[in-house]
């Protein structure tokens, strides 16, 4: 186990270990709307995604402290992730050009296309589940919920602070 992380609290680095896709999901004026995007950086507690400026989810996080969800699974591994945060929108061509790969192309001109820009998530809290992730991990796990009472796999907080890529 890491030095930063405790039997329940886990680091941010620890929980997005091998995750690349997250469903994020924002409030605007017809409530909640969620779509998939892949997590192309992580700087401490800042997640990046390219996005574009012109989508109108995007343009409603114009505002200031913009409230995000981002949230991971994997249930090859039964394992989930929810943080929560602030988005905010980086149009530095910079920092386009620093997240750009040959994916992007499906979706944009080219680095120096202007409605290519940054979306970042600075979060500030999460949660994780681990279950088993075999079909005789969960059995046993099942059984030994039905004797004991407690919860199959297990669960706890993420502290965005502890860790750094």
């Amino acid at each position: 186990m890491p030095a930063n992380d405790t039997d329940t609290t886990r680091s941010l680095d620890r929980v997005l270990e091998g995750q690349r896709f997250a469903m994020v999901t924002t409030a605007g004026p017809r409530g909640l709307r969620s779509r998939p995007l892949t997590l192309l950086e992580q700087e401490d507690a800042v997640l990046r995604f390219l996005v574009s400026k012109r989508s109108e989810w995007v343009q409603e996080l114009a505002g200031p402290m913009a409230s995000v969800q981002v949230s991971f699974a994997d249930p090859g591994a039964n394992t989930y992730v929810a943080l929560q945060g602030h988005a905010t929108v980086d149009e530095s061509r910079d920092t386009v050009q620093r997240l750009w790969n040959p994916a992007a192309e499906a979706f944009f001109e080219g680095p120096d296309d202007p409605n290519a820009v940054a979306l970042e998530c600075a979060i500030n809290d999460g949660e994780w589940w681990d279950g088993p992730s075999t079909k005789v991990g969960m059995v046993i796990s099942l059984v030994k919920r039905a004797v004991t009472g407690d919860e199959p796999g297990q669960s706890g907080s993420v502290d965005p602070e502890a860790g750094a890529r």
